[in-house]
């Protein structure tokens, strides 16, 4: 008996969605005058580092 895979569209809709989701982040995080351009490169960072934790899971 073959093994049953499931189509992977839905992984990959969801890697789409964390992805738009990271790149508005950024763009909001680029938009804030109270922040240094160290901040915004360190929460751009982790934006990052939770949209790969995200897709990873």
């Amino acid at each position: 008996m073959s093994s049953v895979n499931p189509p992977a569209t839905a992984k990959d809709t969801a890697k789409t969605a964390i992805d738009t989701a990271a790149a508005a982040k950024k763009q909001e995080i680029d938009n804030r005058q109270d922040l240094t351009d160290e901040e915004k490169a360190a929460a751009k960072s982790d934006v990052d580092t939770k949209a790969s934790e995200a897709k990873s899971a």
